[in-house]
C-alpha cells in the first residue's frame, strides 16, 4: 500500500497536488521543464489509459514508468515538458468532471491542448466541445496558430481559409523566412516566423504557402515587368511620330519606375519579385494606386493626342488586370497534401468538413 503524502519525502518538492479522483493510483508531476510551479495530480491510471493509448503503453507496458512493485512511494510519473493547464483539462474530461470542461477557449489555449492531445493522441475526448471551441477561435484570422488549430481540428473550410489569408499576406522578412501576424492595433499578437510554429503544422506546408505567395506577386507584376522592359529596350508603346513617341515612352517608362519606387518595390531589379519582401495584398495596393503618365498628362498642354490604339489597349488591360487581387482559381496545389489528414482528424471531432 502507497504511503500516505505527508509521510513521503518524495512530496516536498512536488508542488500543489490536485486531487481529480480520491481512489485514485498515480501521481502525475507535471512542468518541470515548462513552468515556474509545477503542479501534481492524483488520478485513476485506467481512466486515463482508456482514453489514451499512449499511456496505456507507458502504464502498462512495461516502461520505466510502470508501477512500481517495492511500495516504498506512491506510484508517481513525471511529465516534466507538459503544461499543466492543457494537461488538467485532459484530465478532467478523462475523469467525467464534464461541468469544468470550459465551451469556449482562447486560441493560445486550444493550441496547447491540440500539442498536447496530438502527443497523447486524445483528440477524440474533445468531440462534444470541438465545435464550441473552433467557433471559438474562428475570427482570430490575424493569429498564425489558428491555422494549425484548424488543421488538428480537422476544420477544412477553416483551414482553406487560413491558408489563403496567409499566402496573400504573409510578407518575407531578411532571412527569407514568411512571416505573419498584426503588426498594427492588435499588440496580444505580433508577426512570427511560421517556421516558428514547430508544433501541429504539417511538413511542407510553410514552404507551400511560400509558393503560393509567390504565384500571386507574379500574376500581379508580370504585366508591369513586361512593360517596364518593353521601354527599357525601346520597343516602342505610342506609335506616332519619332520624336513624339519617345517623349510618350519616356515619360511613361519614368512614371512606372517611380510609382514602383515610391512604394518600396524596385522593378528595375533583376527579379523583382525576388527582391520585394512585401506582401500580395500591399503589392496589390500599389498597383492600384500608381500613376503612369503619358504625353496627354504632360505640360504645357502642347501635345493634344491621346494614346495609339496600342498604347491605349496595353495599359487598359494592365489595368483592369489590377481590379481585383489573381487569387488561384484552382486551390488544388495545397489540398491534396493535407486533405486526408484533415478529414481523419474531422473524424475525432466531428467537425463538418465543409
Amino acid at each position: 500500500m502507497n504511503k500516505p503524502i505527508e509521510q513521503n519525502p518524495l512530496w516536498q518538492n512536488y508542488g500543489e497536488i490536485t486531487i481529480l479522483d480520491r481512489y485514485g493510483d498515480l501521481y502525475l508531476h507535471v512542468g518541470a521543464d515548462v513552468e515556474p510551479l509545477t503542479k501534481t495530480y492524483l488520478i485513476c491510471s485506467k481512466a486515463l489509459s482508456r482514453a489514451s493509448v499512449v499511456f496505456e503503453k507507458m502504464l502498462y507496458g512495461g516502461f520505466s514508468e510502470s508501477e512500481a512493485t517495492s511500495g516504498d512511494h506512491a506510484w508517481t510519473v513525471d511529465l516534466p515538458e507538459d503544461r499543466s493547464e492543457p494537461l488538467e483539462l485532459m484530465l478532467h474530461i478523462t475523469h467525467g468532471h464534464f461541468n469544468l470542461v470550459p465551451q469556449k477557449l482562447q486560441l493560445t489555449q486550444l493550441h496547447r491542448f491540440l500539442v498536447l492531445a496530438d502527443k497523447y493522441d486524445v483528440l477524440a475526448i474533445a468531440r462534444p466541445w470541438a465545435h464550441g471551441w473552433m467557433e471559438a477561435v474562428k475570427s482570430s484570422t490575424l493569429d498564425p496558430l489558428l491555422l494549425a488549430v484548424a488543421y488538428q481540428m480537422g476544420d477544412l473550410h477553416t483551414f482553406k481559409q487560413m491558408s489563403l489569408v496567409i499566402a496573400t499576406s504573409s510578407h518575407v522578412d531578411d532571412d527569407k523566412d514568411l512571416v505573419f501576424g498584426s503588426s498594427g492595433q492588435n499588440k496580444e499578437i505580433s508577426p512570427r516566423k511560421l517556421r516558428d510554429i514547430d508544433h501541429l503544422m504539417p511538413d511542407g506546408l510553410v514552404h507551400d504557402l511560400a509558393l503560393t505567395r509567390e504565384t500571386l506577386l507574379v500574376a500581379l507584376i508580370d504585366p508591369y515587368i513586361d512593360l517596364y522592359r518593353r521601354l527599357k529596350d525601346g520597343r516602342r508603346l505610342c506609335k506616332w511620330s519619332k520624336d513624339d513617341s519617345e517623349i510618350c515612352d519616356s515619360l511613361l517608362l519614368g512614371s512606372l519606375i517611380r510609382s514602383f519606387a515610391a512604394h518600396g518595390f524596385d522593378i528595375t531589379a533583376i527579379d523583382p519579385v525576388e527582391s520585394y519582401g512585401g506582401s500580395a495584398l500591399k503589392l496589390h495596393s500599389i498597383t492600384l494606386g500608381l500613376h503612369l503618365r503619358t504625353v496627354t498628362h504632360y505640360e504645357p498642354s502642347s501635345y493634344s493626342f491621346s494614346f495609339s490604339t496600342t498604347c491605349q489597349k496595353v495599359l487598359e488591360s494592365i489595368s483592369s488586370g489590377a481590379i481585383s487581387l489573381p487569387l488561384p482559381e484552382n486551390r488544388q496545389s495545397l489540398e491534396p497534401k493535407y486533405d486526408k489528414y484533415i478529414r481523419k482528424q474531422a473524424s475525432k471531432t466531428g467537425l463538418p468538413l465543409m
